[in-house]
């Protein structure tokens, strides 16, 4: 009896470390995640964009009493798909759990001209993660507002005008592509 309870105190002084060692790595390799795995934006997603427009953004706030969410607000400068006046307003519901904490943090990730992907908050999200999590809101009112288009675990329909030239291709051949299937139907 008095061998098993040694070994028992080996494994579990072998076995302390490794998962400390574990956890220390996982904190330090970033901003803390609900997603299991990160997935790269997929190109097809702008199929659901009711809207795809560039401009530059007016303005932005950090909803604190929502979840990882943010209302942000753009000039429009040209259209791609669908339509819009001359500024949109849109719900960000970041799938990666974090948002900017202000307009100066936002600039500095995204940039301030921007081609962005829009749909209408009844449109269900593309789904290609291992992983989804949807947090309801908690003010009504933000229910209403369209959203950037954004799958969960992946990055969010919003590139700097200058690296999106290959995004605005696959949307205008979409847009062409269901032109063609209307005048077959």
């Amino acid at each position: 009896m008095q061998n098993l309870n040694m070994n028992h105190t080996v494994n579990n002084r072998i076995k302390c470390p490794i998962v400390a060692a574990y956890i220390a790595l996982m904190v330090s390799t970033g901003g803390a995640s609900a997603c299991i795995a990160h997935v790269p934006f997929h190109a097809p997603d702008t199929k659901a964009a009711n809207i795809v427009f560039s401009g530059e953004i007016k303005s932005y706030r950090k909803l604190h009493e929502e979840f990882a969410s943010a209302v942000v607000t753009f000039n429009v400068t040209q259209i791609y798909r669908g339509n819009a006046g001359s500024e949109v307003t849109a719900l960000w519901q970041n799938s990666t759990f974090s948002v900017p904490e202000d307009l100066v943090e936002f600039t500095a990730l995204f940039g301030s001209r921007l081609v962005v992907g829009i749909t209408s908050h009844k449109t269900r999200l593309p789904l290609r993660g291992p992983s989804a999590t949807f947090m309801p809101l908690n003010d009504e009112e933000l229910s209403s507002l369209p959203r950037i288009l954004q799958a969960p675990c992946s990055d969010p329909f919003m590139f700097r005008t200058k690296d999106a030239d290959d995004i605005l291709t696959f949307v205008e051949f979409t847009n062409h592509l269901g032109a063609i299937q209307k005048m077959w139907r």
